[in-house]
């Protein structure tokens, strides 16, 4: 059986009021100078790594495991920051990103989104026409 990593959770802050959220089984600070020799994420290289502004040792876990609580923790700092203004894990990726029904979609989810909009639409329709039989 084999030993779980050990990771750690760290929040950069970037220019332009930009932040990312990871996770390393490396120190933090050995992360933020690899993000600073290679960005290799459009994000990272959009809006360079300043310094690394929160930390939490998250423990010994699977990577699936250690990049669920990333997810969460990338969704409290949208919260906090803005949608626009944070990225990482699930959401490194540059799409519009937008909160409906608690949910967090992005353009490319657009389609599901209208979908579940218009059998809403549907489901109305049907209730007033079963209520102006009954006037």
């Amino acid at each position: 059986m084999s030993v779980k990593p050990h990771w750690t959770l760290y929040v950069l802050q970037q220019k332009a009021g930009k932040y990312y959220v990871g996770i390393t089984d490396k120190t933090p600070q050995q992360q933020l100078k690899e993000h600073l020799s290679r960005p290799t994420m459009q994000w990272l290289q959009k809006y360079p790594a300043i310094k690394i502004v929160d930390t939490m040792d998250i423990g010994q876990l699977d990577k699936e495991e250690a990049q669920i609580l990333e997810n969460r923790a990338v969704r409290r700092y949208m919260q906090m920051k803005g949608i626009a203004n944070v990225r990482g894990n699930n959401y490194v990726a540059q799409p519009t990103y937008m909160v409906w029904l608690k949910r967090l979609w992005d353009d490319m989810s657009l389609p599901a989104l209208l979908i579940i909009v218009l059998q809403l639409l549907v489901i109305l329709v049907l209730l007033l026409r079963n209520f102006i039989k009954y006037l």
